[in-house]
């Protein structure tokens, strides 16, 4: 073979070759998925409207469904006056910076309404099944034969994450007013929920009024909630990195704010500037318990208000299994809680395995039973004001306690500030203690630090 021949064997070898490397390329690389659409426009829903107009303010679609099926990253639609008997199911997702909104129109009053509506068990009456970047914003969700709004995966690959569910009014449902489970940045503010698990005629009851399970990121704060039946709200199964305040929750049944991990893995979460008071039958204040073998980390409660509750203010609770470690409680004023219960107080440690738990600059004011009640010999109690202790057994005033009455501006009308004479001024801690009060005002470590959920103004 000449050399002629051989240089032309090898360019031939190196063309096969270079071909064979580009449709290989072809096969194993993943095709890459089409950017979401993005483009910006506002329509409008109203009872007057039909759903083969194109959607302007002049010419609205009639139902809220047609918006489902239309809106794409960046749309907004602005439902108009009237009671709206639909489903409603979203389909699309938005993406970063361009959210896709459903929003009651400015003034108006916008209700969806469930009665008669078939709505499958773990579904909710306004459905998000995967999709992401959604804001669901000003509506009356009444009546759902299971849940309100439902958050959830597609149990594929498609996990929810930055939902916005704000200022809603939600009232009637067999289960859970908000329910959301596998998702991401979700935030819930703002919403007014009332008689969740409560639908007549049913017996659906299923999780808490909020719930949120497997979420990673979330912020709940903000909402009233009041006459609801079981936990009102539900931070459990692994849910982490998340914020719980300036709630006021008020005549439940169950706790008013339950942390469980159950059977995984949960850190990570503050429980601030929260009001649960009036809690009927075994309503507790704040909960924080692992009910089925997982763990939980880093559960910080402060400057929260607990008062006037059928059991416990705040329980760490002995029907715990599993690893709980680095739990605070912290600067919050709990108040005449154990009203019904006939084991119920202030402040309860019933976990024994639970470790490095610090109860510290709490006012414990005329709780039933006991005042701070602990079966854990190395949690750390100090700087608590104590009023009325009982001496019953495992209760503690812990090591550097002031004794007395604390002096409120008016618990009558649950105004917990501090009178100047009151002796919780100044007598606090400032060992890893939180830096703001429960309106919000800075506290100064050099001035002194006050005990109880509110700092002390002349």
């Amino acid at each position: 073979m000449t050399k002629m021949n051989i240089l032309k064997l090898i360019l031939f070898l190196t063309l096969m070759l270079s071909i064979l490397v580009y449709f290989l390329s072809l096969i194993l690389s993943p095709t890459p998925l089409p950017p979401t659409p993005v483009s910006s426009k506002t329509y409008f829903v109203a009872k007057n409207g039909n759903d083969y107009n194109p959607g302007t303010e002049q010419q609205p679609w009639k139902t809220i469904m047609k918006a489902t099926d239309t809106l794409v990253a960046g749309d907004t639609v602005y439902i108009k006056n009237g009671t709206y008997n639909e489903r409603i199911y979203v389909k699309n997702s938005g993406d970063q910076g361009n959210y896709i909104t459903f929003s009651v129109y400015p003034g108006d009053n916008v209700t969806i309404d469930g009665m008669g509506i078939p709505v499958s068990y773990w579904d909710g009456l306004v459905q998000i099944h995967g999709s992401s970047y959604i804001n669901i914003s000003g509506f009356r969700i009444i009546n759902s034969m299971f849940m309100g709004i439902v958050v959830t995966s597609d149990y594929g690959s498609n996990f929810p994450t930055n939902i916005t569910i704000e200022k809603n009014y939600i009232r009637n449902t067999a289960s859970s007013a908000i329910y959301v489970e596998d998702g991401k940045n979700i935030t819930i503010d703002g919403n007014e929920i009332t008689k969740a698990q409560t639908l007549e005629g049913l017996s659906q009851r299923k999780h808490e009024t909020i719930s949120l399970a497997n979420v990673n990121g979330f912020e709940i704060k903000n909402n009233k909630l009041y006459l609801n039946n079981a936990e009102s709200i539900d931070v459990k199964d692994g849910s982490s990195n998340g914020r719980i305040h300036h709630n006021d929750i008020s005549q439940h049944e169950s706790a008013g704010i339950y942390i469980d991990s159950w059977n995984r893995s949960s850190s990570d979460i503050e429980i601030f500037s929260n009001r649960v008071h009036d809690g009927r039958r075994s309503g507790r204040g704040i909960a924080i318990a692992i009910e089925n073998g997982g763990s939980l980390r880093n559960v910080n409660a402060y400057s929260n208000l607990i008062y006037d509750n059928a059991a416990t203010g705040i329980d760490i609770s002995w029907y715990s299994n599993g690893l709980m470690e680095n739990i605070s409680i912290i600067g919050n004023t709990v108040y005449n809680n154990g009203l019904v219960d006939d084991w119920g107080g202030g402040i309860s440690l019933d976990y024994s395995s639970a470790v490095n738990v610090t109860i510290r600059n709490n006012i414990v004011s005329k709780n039933n039973h006991y005042s701070i009640k602990v079966n854990n010999v190395n949690a750390v109690i100090d700087h608590n004001l104590i009023d009325d202790y009982k001496g019953r057994q495992d209760e503690t005033k812990g090591s550097n306690y002031v004794e007395g009455d604390p002096e409120f501006v008016n618990q009558a009308n649950a105004d917990f500030r501090l009178m100047n004479t009151s002796p919780a001024i100044n007598r606090g801690s400032v060992i890893n203690v939180p830096n703001m009060d429960f309106d919000g005002k800075i506290y100064s470590q050099y001035a002194g630090y006050d005990i109880g959920a509110f700092q002390y103004i002349s």
